[in-house]
């Protein structure tokens, strides 16, 4: 239920809190708070999902972390992306890295492990878009969304 959306200005963290999910929490960092970062690629059989940690300049909030599903988002993308938009766009527009899933069926946790860790998988970028500007309307007219991720 918990999303996490890379915008083309910001890192929008999304908690749906309790059972009912009626109460939610919408966290935003900007990408010039982001110091640095660091994706942890996903092991062997028993090593399920990647890690991807984002060190903030926020005192309260000195980093931000989350697990990746193994198999259900591209890390090498999402590494490129948070690259371009950390230290600057290199030589290809970010748009151009960013894999939006465009199409993509979302079937949800495909195993126990999946849901029970609640690790995120990478989902169509293009619908999370329209979904964040109507309902709730939390993007900005300017901003759009490149990359998302969901998790339970």
């Amino acid at each position: 239920r918990d999303s996490t959306l890379f915008t083309s200005k910001r890192i929008i963290y999304i908690d749906v809190k309790g059972w009912s999910g009626k109460k939610v929490e919408y966290l935003t960092v900007l990408w010039k708070s982001i110091r640095a970062f660091s994706i942890e690629t996903a092991g062997g059989m028993f090593d399920r999902d990647a890690e991807l940690v984002l060190w903030t300049n926020i005192k309260a909030m000195r980093c931000i972390e989350q697990d990746l599903r193994k198999g259900k988002a591209d890390v090498i993308a999402i590494k490129r992306y948070i690259s371009n938009m950390v230290l600057g766009v290199d030589t290809v527009d970010a748009e151009g890295q960013a894999v939006s899933m465009a199409g993509h069926v979302d079937s949800g946790p495909s195993n126990l492990f999946e849901w029970a860790g609640d690790d995120a998988r990478q989902i169509d970028a293009d619908k999370a878009d329209r979904q964040f500007h109507s309902s709730p309307p939390i993007l900005q007219n300017c901003e759009h969304v490149e990359m998302a991720f969901k998790g339970r």
